[in-house]
């Protein structure tokens, strides 16, 4: 049984609803594998920036971010 006040309920779970609601694609990466044949296309944990996932993002859905911040 999960606590109502656990950083997953305070923190977790509304930070993924507010992506999912802006369109982002959302993932439970609690136990990703990296390497060769990773969940999320990175070799280790350090690397914070997911490249292949970033890279391929068309030009106007980075200039709506640009207008929205």
């Amino acid at each position: 049984m999960s606590s109502l006040f656990s950083e997953d309920a305070l923190v977790e779970q509304p930070a993924i609803a507010l992506f999912a609601g802006l369109g982002w694609e959302t993932s439970n990466c609690f136990d990703e594998k990296f390497g060769e044949n990773s969940t999320l296309g990175r070799e280790t944990s350090s690397e914070v920036v997911l490249l292949p996932r970033l890279l391929p993002m068309p030009t106007a859905k980075l200039e709506t971010v640009g207008r929205e911040t």
